[in-house]
């Protein structure tokens, strides 16, 4: 008959048919808990930098270091810049000023040598103020004059100050740590100065060393000279580091022409940075991938990174090669972008350095030197970056280990746990409710109660129970009713009354559904499931759910005689 199937289905499993059995789920659940602990574990040790990152996220750390790196680089530079430009400005305005009061003109200077040191002491205030607030090493002022025409180096020698502050742990600025290195003594006199050591009245740009090269005084002075008309801001010339005595400390400066209100230039004015200033520029780098990282800062042509303009940044630079090189070369870049570069000083050795580099822009988009190149470089030691890779394969290769081990420890501990279980419900199947105990407490009184309530069928059973009793149904051998007095033939006849949608709930609940379930299924309301229900109970003449199941397996046995 049409029932057979779905009720011998119902017999075979009155539950989810994809539920998992005692020891799966015990297993899933053991090995959920494991990784889920180890997960938490290895997220911390990462977290914390107890367990090294891999290659690739050390590359992005690193990249993402330096290019926070370069940003607050052309930040702190623009400000230097704009800060050179304003006093320049300013000090274009006031020399016209003061020469007008004399009935000159700024290019009439060069003829009137004794009114260079009061032209250039109204400026001092105005170039240290500007030096506080920008918050550098050094402020200059140079003028394409000289006080005493008739030497034979006056082409060379020009008139001006440049103003140092040596000692720069020193803040805010106090004129005891202010030295006056070119410029009239009567300078530092006024203004509370002392005289540098290698003090000089005037500054001569015609020394040929490459250490005192004076490229922050000709460069800007030449380009102004090209490019009439144009706007300060992009005549502004960042010079590498040099020497600006003899035996001082190097600095970079960035100058601008001074210009008067006919186009002509007639000296430069700007900021310097020493290397001492520089260091404290920026904080040194820090870096879970190693703790002798550093950061070199210098301008690039297509030889290669210049050395001799470079400004480390670190708290270790000692594995570098000694001072001496010129250029750091690089290799070509990585086929897989996410990866590092290698660097070599010497073209024979390629390798001993890993890190990146990126360009940090220090010029305006109409600079005349917008072309100039200048980068921010990330070294550290290959060796480092090699170990901490191994370190962290050792640590995934430790993780996975231990997952493993966990899986298979859980297999075999929830096998065991469940197994007493398992074998108790196979006898109780196979010969009945045993004599013994299990030693198992929960089934020891499980089988107690069975023994004391033999065969009786649950009352009160509600039709939107969620699941069937097992009393419901007679175990094998037994028979809980009698079978032989229930009419069947009524039971049969009353089920070709029951309507489309009473049959529908019927043959889910003799599946095994519960009334919820079958809500969802048929996509109706619990109340009309009860409300079905109430109909199927009245027309079959049964009280509940355990006894039309009862109905349903007498019938199934007759089938199958």
């Amino acid at each position: 008959m049409k029932l057979a199937k779905p009720i011998e289905g119902a017999r075979n499993n009155l539950f989810n048919f994809h539920s998992l059995s005692l020891k799966d789920r015990l297993w899933v659940l053991q090995i959920l808990l494991i990784f889920t602990l180890l997960i938490s574990i290895f997220s911390v040790l990462l977290i914390t930098g107890m367990i090294p990152v891999f290659h690739d996220t050390s590359y992005m750390l690193v990249k993402k270091q330096l290019d926070d790196s370069a940003m607050e680089f052309s930040q702190k530079y623009a400000v230097i810049s704009a800060n050179t430009v304003e006093l320049a400005e300013r000090i274009n305005k006031s020399m016209e000023k003061n020469l007008a009061t004399r009935g000159l003109t700024i290019s009439e200077l060069k003829s009137h040598p004794q009114l260079l040191e009061t032209i250039l002491g109204r400026e001092v205030e105005k170039a240290v103020f500007a030096m506080q607030k920008t918050n550098v090493s050094g402020v200059f002022v140079f003028l394409d004059a000289t006080v005493n025409p008739n030497l034979s180096q006056a082409r060379d020698s020009k008139a001006g100050f440049y103003i140092i502050d040596m000692d720069p742990n020193v803040m805010p600025y106090s004129s005891d740590a202010l030295f006056l290195l070119y410029g009239p003594p009567a300078i530092a006199r006024e203004n509370g100065m002392y005289l540098h050591t290698e003090w000089e009245l005037e500054y001569d740009t015609g020394i040929q060393k490459e250490e005192r090269r004076t490229d922050f005084y000709q460069i800007p002075l030449a380009a102004a000279a090209r490019n009439k008309g144009a706007e300060l801001q992009n005549l502004g010339y960042w010079s590498p580091f040099f020497k600006p005595a003899e035996h001082g400390e190097q600095a970079m400066a960035f100058s601008v022409p001074l210009v008067d209100q006919h186009g002509i230039p007639y000296g430069v004015c700007g900021l310097e940075i020493s290397r001492t200033f520089f260091e404290k520029l920026m904080p040194p780098p820090v870096s879970s991938l190693s703790d002798e990282m550093v950061l070199l800062f210098s301008s690039s042509d297509a030889k290669g990174i210049s050395m001799k303009n470079a400004g480390l940044i670190s708290d270790n630079s000692g594995w570098l090669p000694e001072d001496g090189q010129d250029y750091l070369l690089s290799t070509d870049p990585p086929k897989n972008k996410e990866n590092f570069k290698q660097y070599y000083f010497d073209v024979s050795s390629q390798s001993g350095m890993l890190g990146l580099d990126t360009t940090v822009s220090l010029y305006p988009s109409k600079s005349v030197y917008k072309d100039e190149k200048w980068v921010l470089t990330a070294l550290v030691p290959q060796t480092d970056v090699e170990k901490k890779t191994h370190q962290a394969y050792l640590a995934l290769a430790a993780f996975l280990s231990l997952l493993t081990l966990g899986i298979v420890a859980s297999y075999y501990t929830s096998r065991h746990y469940v197994e007493p279980i398992v074998n108790t419900l196979n006898k109780i199947k196979e010969c009945g409710l045993p004599a013994s105990k299990t030693n198992i407490p929960e089934i020891d009184d499980f089988i107690e109660f069975l023994k004391q309530h033999p065969y009786e069928p649950t009352k009160n059973v509600r039709a939107d129970t969620a699941m069937v009793s097992e009393q419901a149904v007679p175990m094998a051998g037994q028979t809980p009713w009698d079978l032989d007095k229930i009419p069947l033939t009524e039971f049969t006849q009353q089920l070709e009354t029951l309507s489309r949608a009473e049959r529908e709930v019927f043959d889910l609940y003799i599946k095994g559904h519960t009334a919820k379930e079958i809500s969802k299924i048929l996509f109706i309301s619990i109340n009309t499931v009860k409300s079905h229900n109430k109909k199927i109970y009245a027309k079959m003449n049964v009280s509940s759910r355990a006894e039309l199941l009862v109905y349903c397996y007498k019938l199934m046995l007759e089938n199958q005689e």
